[in-house]
């Protein structure tokens, strides 16, 4: 999937950081989120070798952890990114 909200054509390449962002915030905001590569996939439409690609530079990053059953679940480095999640959070109105 490459289309953008302008109907305009752009590489992988160039969305593959607003991607990255997209599964850290769905992590973040679901701190006991476990999924496969192929759930992912579904989850972000994104082709199977193309997520395991994201899949991996976020476990080499200690973001993600891929545990032995192949679920990718939060890694050792998303415990700063989910601290600051629970600080936004404790602060926003209840809606």
């Amino acid at each position: 999937m490459v289309i953008d909200d302008s109907h305009g054509v752009r590489p992988l390449a160039d969305r593959r950081p607003d991607i990255l962002d997209a599964i850290r915030r769905e992590f973040v905001s679901l701190p006991r989120l476990a999924l496969t590569s192929a759930q992912a996939g579904r989850l972000w439409a994104l082709e199977h070798d193309t997520c395991r690609q994201l899949l991996a530079l976020l476990e080499q990053d200690g973001f993600l952890h891929c545990r032995h059953d192949g679920r990718y679940v939060l890694g050792p480095a998303a415990s700063v990114a989910l601290d600051d999640w629970r600080r936004v959070r404790d602060v926003l109105p209840a809606g």
